[in-house]
């Protein structure tokens, strides 16, 4: 009977693991298109240029983000160069780098 039992917990484990890891994937595939979503609309907003301030909470909001999320977004989008945000405010504006971002992958 216990090689049945080892049998249940290593299938149960493997089952388990399978799980997380689509969950993982799934909640990391939403992130990047939320990720690409917001730059998008950045574009748009800023009708394609560079350096037009643009209230990332308002963004955030059209597209039902929490807080955490758009933080996450903003915070990777600076760090890529894609997005320059202003330090105290929810303002951000598109870099030269994420312009050529967008207009590559449409």
């Amino acid at each position: 009977m216990a090689p049945k039992i080892v049998h249940f917990r290593t299938t149960f484990a493997a089952v388990l693991s399978s799980v997380c890891n689509t969950v993982v994937m799934s909640v990391a595939g939403e992130m990047k298109q939320n990720k690409e979503q917001f730059l998008r609309e950045m574009y748009t907003i800023a009708a394609g240029r560079f350096g037009t301030l643009i209230d990332s909470h308002d963004l955030g909001e059209k597209y039902g983000f929490d807080w955490e999320t758009l933080e996450t977004i903003v915070e990777y989008l600076e760090a890529k160069g894609f997005i320059a945000s202003y330090q105290g405010t929810l303002y951000a504006s598109l870099t030269l780098k994420g312009v050529e971002y967008v207009e590559n992958i449409e």
